[in-house]
Formats: C-alpha cells, sequence, structure tokens
C-alpha cells in the first residue's frame, strides 16, 4: 500500500480551485473563522461574573479546528488530514461530555460510559463501512485542469 502524499491521491471534495495553500479559498475563510469564533467566545467568557472553566477546553478545541483544518486544506497530506480530524472528533466527545454533564446531570462513569460506547461504536463504523486507506486513495470525478508538481 502507498502512502498518498500530493493533493490528487487524497482527492479534490473541498472545493479546490487550484494549487497551493489557498487553493480552497472558501475552505481556509470558513477555517479562519473557527479561530476567531473560539478568540471571540473567549473574551465574552473572561467578561463574565460566573465563568464556568469546564468551557475553556472546548473553545481551544473549537482554535485546533480551524487551525488543523487550515493546515489540512493548505497543505494536504494523510499527516495533515489528521491534525484535521482529530480536533473535531475531541470537539464533539468534549460537547457531549459538556452538555451531559452540565445540562442533563448525568454522573460522571454514566457520562464515560456514552462517550466510550459512542467512540468504539463510531470507530467499528468507519472501519466498516470506509476503511482510512479507500477514503485517503479514492478518486474523484472532478479532477482539476492543473496538477500537483
Amino acid at each position: 500500500m502507498t502512502t498518498a502524499t500530493t493533493v490528487v491521491d487524497i482527492g479534490f471534495y473541498c472545493g479546490r480551485f487550484g494549487p497551493g495553500f489557498w487553493g480552497e479559498p472558501f475552505n481556509q475563510l470558513g477555517n479562519l473563522a473557527f479561530i476567531v469564533g473560539a478568540l471571540i467566545a473567549f473574551q465574552a467568557w473572561r467578561r463574565q461574573a460566573r465563568r464556568d472553566p469546564w468551557q475553556l477546553p472546548l473553545f481551544a478545541l473549537a482554535a485546533l479546528i480551524g487551525i488543523g483544518s487550515l493546515v489540512f486544506h493548505g497543505h494536504p497530506t494523510p499527516l495533515t488530514l489528521t491534525a484535521d480530524l482529530v480536533p473535531i472528533q475531541l470537539f464533539g466527545l468534549a460537547l457531549m461530555a459538556y452538555v451531559l454533564r452540565r445540562h442533563l446531570k448525568w454522573s460522571p462513569g454514566a457520562t464515560v460510559a456514552l462517550l466510550l460506547g459512542f467512540f468504539l461504536v463510531r470507530q467499528v463504523w468507519i472501519r466498516g463501512v470506509q476503511p482510512v486507506g479507500q477514503v485517503l486513495h479514492r478518486g474523484t470525478s472532478h479532477e482539476p485542469d492543473w496538477k500537483p508538481e
């Protein structure tokens, strides 16, 4: 099995218009919005009289989503794909834990059990439905006119 190292190997599924860091301009602007949104949320949090410290990891993960996605969509490789996907997955789990504990008042044990179960079922589904190697090496029907160097 060979490792994908170019944009062509990974595929053009995010509106890539050309080569280079800004080859997906709409996606990159959206990624910057995650970073700005996280900073705005943090500033709003700092102005509150009663601050919930459990919100801080959510702000940090939102910023990491923007950074990881910015890196991947600017320079797509299997390694940067990980930088894109991991913060998204961690944010989803962290947000679920936050809602279960803070708003639904679940016990720590029940929260961990549900998160672990969700994570494991999701991993089995991903591996069974779309093996990562096939996702990374799958071709697309909308190849651009240019080819990476």
